[in-house]
């Protein structure tokens, strides 16, 4: 009676503790099961051991508490995010995603440089919107045609046997391939949805005349293109970065003057170029080159919003071509700034929940519309709002030292300022209302998370921060967004120098 009760109960435990229960468990599959505890094990134990899959250890099987498998298991199966990333090369990497399978909340899954053939497990995840496979052992990718809502793809650094399985993602818009996949890619026809393409690696690219039709194509990143045949099929391009083979390169820029749309142009070439073709591209607005020698800039000087101008050896062409084509650049500010948006600056505090606060940096981007890339006008734009920013804070404070405006990309209009020193700390208020300013003068929405990290800057062991409470908030052009949490201590700082 009480085998056929414990047998009872078996019957309704979870399949992960049932996979890790069976006798025949492989180490490998063992090893994967250790991954996922811990990336959860922290908000288990308050003393988690980070380093426990470290060093030489071998046997996995007998590293699975039970007991703490069902209690991560738990968090694990509501996660929407979860990255099983090897970041380095001497941590053992995983091979099988087979314990993933009943993750079927996930939106965002890494898998990179790890060892991982099999994809099937992630065929029922058809919450699935972005997907990281970068450098890993794939082959078959059908197990993607159940992913419909699939938004987000890398590929780059597998050893795939077709990628006709594009064609039916009916929401690919972005993709990450390599150089050596090229061949696959072209078998297919249309890929009618994507909107940004990546193509790394060291094999050469011939051309772009047997690529698959790709009308909303926006953003475009080749390495080693021998020609730029066939690119002026892509007329919906916007940002395009071209790099040349690394033992010829290209030598004619006429294929790119049909490109119309394009604002932010990027060519490396080993062979001399003619830039007069670009004169052509009304809409340019940032032009890089970078070869052995460049001639025809003087007919660039008729592109009427060209903000930028960057060449890595100036000596490669006429200066007196270069200056004239420098001085009539037009200023970023007429492209990105907007006085007559009639907003004013307010320190009114909003205080939110921590799910609402937490919205725009973990689950969706601020600021952008449906059909945004992350593009070069996204990117000039922010640089524009960082530059502004760092000047405006660096009259009273020391950029790296008081404050810091990390480095931060991605399809979204928010940014970050954190906050070292004492005398930042204290400059809350007069900081905040410089944000606001700007925040007020932008042509497009957007809003900065703004922190205080004491005691993590450079000069830190000078300052006492007794008494003093770190803080995050949302600054909008006309608000303050905190959580309860941190409602207090703004509340003080807003209040600190108030006239």
């Amino acid at each position: 009676m009480w085998n056929h009760f414990l047998g009872r109960m078996r019957s309704n435990e979870l399949p992960i503790v049932t996979l890790a229960r069976n006798p025949e468990l492989d180490q490998e599959t063992a090893f994967t099961i250790c991954r996922l505890i811990n990336c959860v094990g922290w908000s288990l134990k308050d003393d988690w051991d980070w380093n426990w899959l470290r060093g030489e250890q071998k046997d996995h099987r007998s590293l699975i508490d039970i007991p703490l498998l069902k209690k991560a298991w738990k968090p694990l199966a509501e996660k929407d995010r979860l990255s099983l990333q090897t970041t380095n090369d001497v941590d053992k990497r995983i091979s099988t995603i087979s314990p993933l399978t009943g993750l079927l909340k996930l939106k965002t899954l890494v898998l990179q440089n790890n060892l991982i053939q099999d994809l099937g497990p992630l065929s029922g995840m058809t919450k699935l919107t972005y997907l990281n496979c970068y450098a890993n052992k794939i082959s078959d990718l059908s197990p993607l045609r159940n992913l419909p809502l699939l938004e987000e793809l890398t590929l780059a650094h597998n050893p795939v046997a077709s990628l006709r399985v594009l064609e039916n993602l009916p929401n690919l818009r972005e993709l990450s391939l390599s150089a050596d996949q090229i061949a696959r890619f072209a078998e297919c026809q249309r890929l009618p949805s994507l909107r940004s393409l990546d193509v790394t690696g060291n094999e050469t690219i011939a051309d772009f005349t047997d690529w698959p039709d790709m009308p909303l194509l926006q953003v475009l990143s080749v390495h080693n293109a021998e020609s730029l045949r066939g690119i002026e099929r892509f007329g919906a391009l916007g940002t395009l970065g071209i790099y040349g083979d690394a033992e010829q390169g290209f030598s004619d820029l006429s294929p790119l003057s049909g490109l119309k749309k394009l604002t932010h142009l990027t060519v490396c070439s080993l062979k001399p170029l003619d830039a007069e073709p670009l004169a052509q591209l009304h809409a340019l607005r940032r032009l890089s080159i970078n070869c052995p020698r460049v001639r025809g800039l003087a007919k660039l000087t008729s592109l009427p919003v060209l903000h930028e101008f960057r060449m890595d050896d100036e000596s490669n062409c006429d200066p007196g071509e270069l200056n004239t084509l420098r001085a009539g650049l037009t200023p970023r500010d007429t492209e990105f700034r907007n006085d007559a948006r009639g907003l004013q600056p307010s320190l009114d505090l909003h205080v939110v929940d921590q799910e609402t606060f937490d919205y725009y940096d973990l689950k969706a981007p601020f600021g952008i519309r449906p059909d945004e890339c992350n593009d070069g006008m996204l990117a000039s734009e922010r640089e524009w709002l960082i530059a502004r920013i760092r000047e405006a804070v660096s009259v009273e404070l020391k950029d790296k030292v008081d404050f810091l405006l990390p480095y931060t990309s991605g399809r979204r209009r928010s940014e970050r300022l954190i906050l070292y020193s004492v005398r930042a700390y204290e400059a809350f208020r007069t900081i905040a209302l410089i944000l606001q300013r700007i925040l007020c003068e932008t042509r497009n929405d957007w809003i900065i998370w703004f922190q205080s990290c004491l005691g993590e800057g450079p000069e830190d062991e000078e300052e006492s921060f007794e008494d003093l409470e770190n803080f995050t908030v949302w600054v909008y052009p006309n608000k303050i967004v905190a959580t309860e949490e941190n409602a207090e201590v703004v509340r003080e700082l807003i209040e600190w120098r108030a006239s």
